[in-house]
């Protein structure tokens, strides 16, 4: 499109087919390559596609398209695709996506993949990092968890191992210093770890983020980001990269959200904590028969872990809602911490797997040394249900013609994930649900805290209509905060359909505009050939949180 008009220049359809068992058919992104900033002079730049726009299908495909046409980059894979099923083996229908935009570091395109979560126990696809040349889409290396010191590339009569963690969440890259930062989910199943075996080199890598050589693939250093997962822990956010500390003494810095809470401040040359992080204690006995449980979980000092509930702390709207969320809490295990096993009479989990962080990470003002960040609060509850010996594929609480998703067919047991909420679908935990917040990272300080999105446009399940009045009670956001160097804090994400501006100087509101759809995705900035500034957000809604759905890119500028 048009940067400053919205007009449409060109358009791609990557045809594919549609199916209920694809998962985050929506989630998805572009990158931009461009021969003449990349070039050393030494090679002439090609005619055609020397501007490249790189994506990835839901279907597993990789696509080359000139930036200036969108029409097929022909010299690169197949007529301008690569089919990342390739070397995967047999794989299940749909059980294979792409849900984030592939990265571009210098001359390789180096991408992850995302796999249908405890749809099987068994026989899922591999979660190998592979990195291809922008330019042919010629493999240049893999990085294959299960064979991690062999990085070239796979022969074609050879798989990849089956049933490793596997990486959905966007990569980053310091190119200066040659490094690719990859951070590995679970694999599944991601809540029972009965039949995990702790010597495998996969084990290794459950929910490890990882430092690669960007020319190699070889592994240059990892972190763990948690012990024996098994609560879907996955790291679901780009890591975040700037230098931290007082001038003249900064230390090149990279910043890992987690669904926990934390926020794990490493060296990114060394992956050793800038910030300290402490190894806790958690309970090891209880859950189901065969589980091996980690002795401690790792919690950075900079968190945002929600503070344990008590029956005390249970909220509703009415005294009798409250009430049932009190009796729900005394009949679930909880432990007081975010480690709680799952069991078949039911744990409570807080947060849950969506997280306190997810796709949209964080956002970080290297001259302020600012983090801005917006975690989310929510409790689950985690039923195991036993699977029958005799009827490995037999759906236990999903019917025919939906996603069997944490049915673990072929595994031992089967995993019901809810929401701890009301039977008038309010969350049993008191608001606010969701909150941004500004960090000094100088200090590890936290500056201010706002609540952010309100009850408007919120579907409920009392209402025909969506909710009409805005109560700033701070709503779940999936999505992703923006700031700006003119101190300014973009976010949209909320379920109210709002985009909103922020002061990075204490979180105050400046501005809102209401979108047709909800905006649960990051916002970019840019500048136009008009010298001017412009923030732009998709406005697509999202099925789980119950947002408006569109199909719109809305664009403002700052005059």
């Amino acid at each position: 499109m048009n940067p400053q008009t919205g007009e449409l220049a060109w358009k791609y359809t990557p045809e594919k087919k549609r199916s209920y068992l694809q998962q985050h058919q929506t989630c998805r992104g572009v990158s931009y390559y461009s021969a003449a900033s990349s070039s050393t002079g030494q090679a002439p730049q090609p005619a055609q596609c020397a501007k490249r726009i790189i994506t990835a299908t839901a279907d597993a495909r990789l696509v080359s398209l000139d930036a200036d046409t969108g029409k097929l980059c022909g010299d690169f894979g197949n007529g301008g695709v690569i089919d990342l099923s390739v070397n995967m083996g047999e794989i299940r229908p749909h059980a294979l996506m792409q849900t984030s935009a592939p990265l571009i570091a210098g001359e390789l395109i180096v991408i992850g993949s995302s796999v249908m979560d405890n749809g099987y126990d068994d026989g899922n696809p591999s979660g190998v990092i592979r990195a291809y040349n922008v330019m042919t889409g010629q493999l240049v290396w893999n990085f294959d968890p299960q064979n991690p010191d062999t990085t070239q590339p796979i022969a074609a009569d050879q798989n990849y191992p089956q049933d490793t963690p596997v990486a959905w969440a966007t990569l980053s890259a310091d190119v200066e210093n040659g490094l690719v930062y990859v951070p590995f989910g679970n694999a599944s199943p991601d809540e029972t770890g009965t039949r995990r075996d702790p010597d495998s080199n996969s084990e290794k890598f459950r929910d490890a983020l990882v430092a690669l050589d960007l020319k190699t693939g070889a592994l240059r250093w990892k972190f763990q980001s948690s012990n024996n997962d098994l609560w879907d822990r996955d790291n679901p956010s780009q890591p975040s990269l700037l230098a931290v500390g007082k001038d003249g003494n900064r230390q090149p810095a990279l910043l890992l959200p987690t669904k926990v809470g934390n926020i794990f401040v490493l060296n990114r040359l060394t992956g050793e904590p800038i910030v300290h992080v402490d190894q806790v204690s958690v309970r090891t006995e209880g859950g189901v028969a065969g589980e091996r449980f980690a002795a401690t979980q790792p919690v950075s000092r900079l968190n945002f872990i929600p503070p344990a509930l008590t029956e005390k702390s249970m909220w509703g709207i009415t005294p009798f809602d409250q009430m049932a969320c009190r009796i729900t809490y005394n009949s679930l295990r909880y432990d007081g911490n975010p480690w709680t096993p799952a069991t078949e009479a039911g744990s409570l989990i807080y947060p849950g797997n969506i997280g306190v962080f997810n796709w949209g990470s964080v956002a970080v003002d290297p001259d302020r040394q600012l983090l801005i960040a917006a975690p989310v609060r929510l409790a689950y509850i985690y039923n195991l249900i036993k699977r029958p010996d005799q009827d490995a594929q037999k759906r236990l609480f999903t019917q025919e013609g939906k996603p069997y998703w944490n049915e673990n067919f072929n595994g031992d047991y089967a995993i019901r994930i809810s929401r701890f909420a009301s039977s008038l679908a309010i969350p049993c935990t008191a608001p606010p649900w969701g909150t941004l917040a500004g960090v000094d990272l100088a200090t590890g300080k936290t500056e201010w805290t706002r609540r952010v999105g309100t009850t408007k446009n919120l579907k409920t399940s009392f209402m025909q209509e969506r909710f009409p009045i805005g109560f700033p009670m701070g709503m779940v956001a999936h999505g992703g905060p923006l700031v700006t160097a003119g101190g300014l804090v973009f976010h949209g994400a909320t379920a109210d359909n709002f985009f909103r501006a922020y002061d990075v100087n204490n979180g105050d509101v400046l501005w809102e505009y209401g979108l047709p759809a909800g905006g649960q995705a990051t916002p970019s900035t840019y500048t136009g050939s008009d010298g001017k500034q412009y923030v732009i957000i998709a406005a697509g809604g999202h099925g789980s949180l119950g947002t408006t759905l569109g199909d719109s890119v809305i664009a403002f500028r700052h005059d």
